[in-house]
């Protein structure tokens, strides 16, 4: 148990110095983890690479990690991510393929994944993504709202109005969720549908958020309904 805590804290020092740029200090503490947790020692020293711009010896570390620990989400993460920042996005694309095979439950990985596809530029590719992820996933919200943006960018307002409606079930109080969808319903529908849309939100999970208070008064008084506005306002004072 004390060799455990001193694990841990020899893990939180290390972390904190990268964050404040005491690479050479957190390369000493890692060298001091490493018989104990040579794990965690290995994701540092990739890390702290990565953060120097030596990117070949990062993914060298970060590859021996994750091969050596295959179910460590993270090592395989962090391969991918070192792949990217070289460059080698076909590489790191596949990288999060093996990390999807492996967890299939990482929604983290999914996401990176679907992000990396679309950059490739093949729509039809990143919708397979994207639905293999929400076979795996289908309580994630965020993948709603990839499935949503990606409904957008294919100029399809119906089916993307109704993925968001899909991640609003799953994640009722995402302020992003009721905003994004808000402004695809003010765009291609009317301010009223926008405004009732966002009265869901302000009377219900969001009561307490000014910013989508806000966003519905807008839309009222762009419907020009200025007592609809107002009154949206002062529930706001008055909760």
């Amino acid at each position: 148990m004390i060799q455990t805590d001193r694990a841990e804290a020899l893990r939180q020092i290390a972390e904190l110095l990268l964050l404040i740029g005491e690479r050479e200090a957190a390369h000493a503490v890692f060298a001091e983890l490493a018989p104990t947790d040579p794990l965690s020692a290995a994701k540092g020293e990739a890390t702290r690479s990565l953060l120097d711009g030596h990117l070949g010896q990062a993914l060298m570390l970060a590859r021996r990690a994750a091969a050596r620990y295959p179910n460590d989400l993270e090592a395989s993460l962090l391969a991918a991510h070192c792949l990217a920042e070289m460059g080698r996005l076909a590489d790191a694309r596949a990288q999060l393929v093996l990390t999807t095979t492996q967890h299939p439950g990482s929604i983290v990985a999914w996401l990176q994944l679907i992000e990396w596809t679309a950059r490739a530029g093949d729509p039809q590719a990143t919708l397979q993504v994207i639905q293999s992820a929400l076979a795996q996933c289908d309580e994630a919200a965020l993948l709603w709202q990839a499935l949503a943006r990606w409904h957008v960018k294919q100029d399809a307002p119906q089916p993307a109005i109704e993925a968001y409606r899909q991640a609003l079930l799953r994640d009722p109080g995402n302020r992003d969720l009721w905003l994004e969808s808000a402004a695809l319903l003010l765009e291609v529908t009317t301010p009223r549908a926008a405004a009732l849309w966002l009265e869901v939100a302000v009377q219900g999970p969001l009561a307490h958020d000014p910013g989508v208070h806000v966003a519905c008064a807008r839309a009222w008084t762009t419907n020009g309904d200025e007592a609809q506005a107002a009154a949206v306002l002062a529930r706001l004072g008055a909760v």
